[in-house]
């Protein structure tokens, strides 16, 4: 889970609004996520994400971060 962590930290920003659009359209009724919008920031426990999503979110982020 640190290395998804690490390699969202790198991605782009057109990049991480695919991330924030993929976590909104699949995460579960127990993930926490918050959107604040005045701040600018999207927070997430990654841990707390369906594994489906988890795994998405590895291959995305590997293919988009080159790590």
């Amino acid at each position: 889970m640190d290395r998804l962590a690490d390699n969202l930290q790198k991605l782009t920003e057109d990049d991480l609004l695919q991330v924030v659009q993929m976590i909104h359209e699949q995460k579960s009724p127990d993930s926490y996520t918050k959107n604040d919008v005045n701040a600018g920031e999207f927070h997430v426990d990654l841990y707390t994400l369906p594994d489906t999503l988890i795994k998405a979110l590895w291959e995305f982020s590997q293919e988009k971060a080159g790590a």
